[in-house]
Formats: structure tokens, C-alpha cells, sequence
């Protein structure tokens, strides 16, 4: 497995990017899945709704380790297509929740502006005052984690898939879903009944603005650029350490000269005045520490 040692990736990449990503058969168009959705705050202003989602599952009777896809605040995209279908290939069942769809969204992002109102010290991560009404306008990372039981709890009853063996991999905005609900997964309170099963969490440029303390021993895996304006390098760097410290199995890899959105082949747009830009070099090299990474926690 690749190193857990607070790697920043500084001045040259791996000389060998190995995209071994093995021969499993795999289904290209996925089955469209719905089921409750938990969510208080969601049920408290529109009431109910059910979660949809998209279902991706290798050739086979299973059991299957899974992985739970939480998209970035403009939704489900090309983006996440290539990963998907590499964790398939891997052997992995693929659940993608959709959590704008259901509550009536097309995006959760925010402008800059907005962004430096929520994340100010003193600040309420939940909409307020005239924010808060019937029609919802914005969801956030704390709201979706009940996205991510409720996904969990779905898939816990399908025979193809391991209860025991589940991973989350979120990007941006689901990246820090990702990463919270690890923390609520140690808590239980949007997990109840859920048994054991999540191994790892590996979350693509987060924010990481509210990742701290750590109160679980999930390992977690945090790829980042340096340039990157959207997310915070220095923030996921700190929070990492932080995890270390308390020998929690967690790494961060900051690739220099890299921008939100790295992974996405072809991107090269400003969107919310944020630059987004495909790297790769960064993109090659985060396919295969993901890769080692799901390997080592699925075999623990």
C-alpha cells in the first residue's frame, strides 16, 4: 500500500503510474434504485422524500465490496463516469445517490462570497432566518450524510453486496460528505441500525473547513491540489495530522501546480469563480493510490 505519511507530492510525480485496473466484467448502464430518505431537516421542510440512485453492479453472484459515490454541489457528472466504471472493473459494486434531485435542486454550490459567509468563525453550517423556509435552496455536507446512511442502509439489503466491506469516495462537496459521515458513522445517530461495515473514506478536494477534531478511526485517504481554491490543501494537510497523531491510518497527497476538478478529463472552465482544470499526471497517480488504497482497507 502506498505510504500513510502526510505525503505532499512536491516536485516530481511516482515514475510508474501503474493503471492495472484488472479485467472484471461490468455493467455499463446501471439500475435506478429509490429508498426513504432520513434526512430531519429535509423531512421538517418539505416533508418526505426518497433518495434516487443509480446502482452499478459486476457480473456475478457476490458478495461484493461496495462503493458508495457521493457526487460534488452541481450533482452527479462525466466527472465521476471513468471512476465508476473503474470500480466496477476492480470487482466492486458502485451505489451513486443523487441528493439535489430529490429535494428539488439542479446545485448546492456557492459563490465565493457565499462561501467565505458559511465558513466564518461563529457561523451556522444549517440556513437561517429568511434562508430557512419551504422551499429549500441549498443542502449542505452535514444534511447529505443522511444521504450516505440512508444509501448504506439500502444497500445492506441486497445479497450481491458485503455488509461488512463498504467504502465511501466523495468529490468536493461530497468529499466532505464523505469524510463527515465517517465522523457520524463512529456517532451512530444517523447510522442506527446499520451494522458494521464501513472500512475507508476517500475524498477528492474537500474543503476540510469543519474536519476537525477527528472523532473516528476510519481510515482516510485526502487528494488535493495545491492551487486549488474551491478546497484548502492547508486545512486537509492540518486535519490529517491531526488523525496521525492519534494513529489513525490517514494520508493527505497535495499535487503542486493542480486545481480543483483534476481528475476530470478535458476540464478547463471558471465556474463560480473557481478555476477548474484537468492535471494528468495528478489524475494517473490518483487511480492508482485509490486503487492501493480500497485494496488494503477491503482486506482488513
Amino acid at each position: 500500500m502506498l505510504p500513510f505519511n502526510g505525503t505532499r507530492v512536491s516536485t516530481v510525480f511516482s515514475s510508474v503510474f501503474a493503471l492495472c485496473i484488472g479485467s472484471a466484467a461490468y455493467s455499463a448502464e446501471p439500475k435506478r434504485v429509490a429508498y426513504p430518505s432520513t434526512d430531519p431537516f429535509t423531512k421538517m421542510r418539505i416533508g418526505d422524500i426518497s433518495i434516487a440512485a443509480h446502482l452499478w453492479k459486476p457480473a456475478g453472484n457476490g458478495p461484493f465490496a461496495t462503493i458508495i459515490a457521493v457526487h460534488g454541489c452541481n450533482g452527479p457528472g462525466r466527472y465521476m463516469d471513468g471512476w465508476i466504471q473503474r470500480f466496477q472493473q476492480w470487482g466492486y459494486v458502485v451505489a451513486r445517490p443523487n441528493s439535489l434531485q430529490p429535494r428539488g435542486l439542479s446545485t448546492t454550490c456557492t459563490s465565493k462570497a457565499e462561501r467565505a459567509e458559511r465558513v466564518r468563525p461563529g457561523a451556522s453550517p444549517f440556513p437561517t432566518g429568511a434562508e430557512f423556509s419551504k422551499k429549500i435552496t441549498r443542502i449542505n455536507p452535514q444534511q447529505r450524510v443522511y444521504d450516505v446512511a440512508d444509501t448504506l442502509r439500502y444497500l445492506q439489503t441486497l445479497p450481491f453486496v458485503d455488509k461488512e466491506r463498504v467504502a465511501v469516495v466523495g468529490w468536493s462537496h461530497g468529499g466532505d460528505t464523505a469524510v463527515l459521515a465517517a465522523e457520524e458513522y463512529s456517532s451512530k445517530s444517523a447510522f442506527d441500525g446499520i451494522a458494521p461495515s464501513l472500512r475507508g473514506v476517500v475524498s477528492f478536494y474537500p474543503m476540510c473547513y469543519f474536519l476537525a477534531p477527528p472523532k473516528f478511526k476510519t481510515p482516510l485517504l485526502v487528494l488535493v491540489g495545491d492551487k486549488d481554491e474551491w478546497a484548502s490543501a492547508g486545512n486537509c494537510e492540518r486535519h490529517v495530522k491531526q488523525r496521525q497523531s492519534m494513529d489513525v491510518v490517514a494520508d493527505v497527497v497535495v499535487y503542486p501546480n493542480t486545481y480543483h476538478g483534476f481528475d476530470s478529463p478535458g476540464a478547463n472552465v471558471t465556474i463560480f469563480g473557481y478555476r477548474v482544470l484537468y492535471n494528468e499526471k495528478a489524475h494517473r497517480d490518483a487511480i492508482e493510490r485509490v486503487r492501493r488504497f480500497l485494496s488494503e482497507v477491503f482486506r482488513r
